[in-house]
């Protein structure tokens, strides 16, 4: 499912790198795809997509799980140091916006689990 998703979102002009595969505490595979590019406003879009597999009453299905990169920012002063996390990568509407356009893209529509 990991390779349906990274082609949409290369259709979308967002760059994707495949990472790792992770085992979870189930004992099941979580892909990570490394993606970046420009939402519509000409912002850096950075992040992680998570596809982690899963079964439930002999159904198999995928969980993606779409995460903005946030930079650390620290200030100094000469008597304390203050570390706190700002600046994500990305709107989270633009993010939105894209999980959209993924959700309803032409490969993962039909994959997609709808009520």
């Amino acid at each position: 499912m990991a390779e349906v998703i990274q082609s949409s979102l290369e259709s979308f002009k967002i760059k994707c790198k495949h990472c790792k595969t992770l085992t979870n505490e189930r004992g099941e595979d979580v892909q990570k795809l490394r993606i970046g590019g420009l939402d519509g406003r000409n912002q850096i879009l950075k992040g992680w997509v998570d596809v982690e597999s899963f079964h439930w009453k002999g159904v198999e299905g995928s969980f993606c799980i779409m995460k903005r990169d946030e930079v650390e920012l620290t200030s100094c002063s000469q008597k304390t140091q203050v570390t706190h996390l700002s600046n994500p990568q990305g709107n989270p509407i633009s993010w939105r916006q894209l999980w959209k356009r993924l959700v309803c893209a032409q490969l993962v529509n039909p994959y997609v689990l709808k009520k």
